[in-house]
């Protein structure tokens, strides 16, 4: 196909729509880079980062990271701002979050909005890389997790409830079909807190 360029401009229209189509792409890795709260490129690797879900009552929903522990304000802030009217008590934006903490901003009572601090679901945890606790995780939390058969959840369980806590991940070897490779590879999606 032959192309000629028109009366003063020296680049043929399909050049043009090249430009257009770069200049798109560059401006949504823009968009989608900054939309990431407190992502820092130059992050050191191997600093956790703290994760945490605004839920509820905000404009933006969602998971997000932070390279420090951030207080229920910030969250909230990064999540756009609740969307109802009322007031949420000062003591209560400054309480700093942990990882896998859910925030869920509830409907007012009165003329105070009601704030919730829980643990994000299970599924989303494993899927952002926050491993589960197996003395805390249940049945269907534990099925969840690769190399985990659901027999071999329910026998997780049954073991923690003998020995009342799991002191390491090593005691899981006593449940059939676990063996240690197995264990090397659970090493990421489960822990056992002190």
């Amino acid at each position: 196909m032959n192309e000629t360029p028109r009366q003063g401009n020296n680049f043929p229209p399909s050049q043009h729509l090249i430009a257009i189509l770069l200049a798109v792409a560059l401006f949504l890795s823009w968009f989608l880079f900054h939309r990431i709260p407190d992502r820092d490129p130059g992050n050191i690797p191997g600093q956790p980062l703290v994760i945490a879900e605004a839920a509820g009552q905000v404009k933006r929903p969602g998971v997000y990271f932070f390279e420090h522990a951030p207080n229920i304000k910030k969250l909230l802030s990064v999540a756009g701002g609740v969307t109802v009217k009322g007031l949420i008590p000062a003591s209560i934006l400054e309480n700093l979050i942990c990882t896998g903490t859910r925030v869920q901003v509830l409907s007012p009572e009165d003329d105070r909005i009601v704030v919730n601090q829980d643990l994000m679901a299970a599924r989303k945890r494993i899927i952002v890389g926050i491993p589960l606790d197996a003395n805390q995780a249940s049945v269907e939390e534990l099925a969840l997790l690769p190399y985990i058969t659901a027999h071999q959840a329910k026998e997780i369980v049954r073991l923690r409830e003998r020995k009342i806590r799991l002191k390491g991940l090593e005691e899981l070897l006593a449940i059939r079909g676990i063996d240690s490779e197995d264990l090397r590879k659970l090493k990421s999606y489960l822990i056992v807190r002190p």
